[in-house]
């Protein structure tokens, strides 16, 4: 039989198939890449008491957030009040 007008050879299916197969396993992979960065930042806030999405009220878990923020800057300030007034006392170590 002779060969059909207009039928595409076999050497472009090949082509074809595997630009396909690297494109499409390249947006796999950035893919999977951003859903395990995603994955690892919720379990990381999940670990260090963080807001979470899942709880009775989501909304809420900025508060919460920033009202344990605001506590632990007060905590801070007063440590280094405390060490300033120690350092302004008379005999006192001072600085080199």
């Amino acid at each position: 039989m002779g060969e059909l007008a207009g039928a595409v050879p076999n050497d472009h299916f090949w082509l074809g198939f595997l630009v396909g197969s690297l494109v499409g396993g390249m947006v796999g992979a950035i893919l999977a890449t951003l859903v395990a960065h995603r994955q690892a930042l919720t379990a990381l806030l999940v670990a260090s008491g963080g807001p979470r999405r899942d709880g009775p009220n989501p909304g809420n878990g900025g508060d919460r957030l920033r009202a344990d923020l605001e506590e632990r800057i007060a905590r801070l300030n007063e440590a280094i009040d405390d060490i300033r007034r120690e350092l302004a006392r008379p005999g006192s170590p001072s600085e080199p």
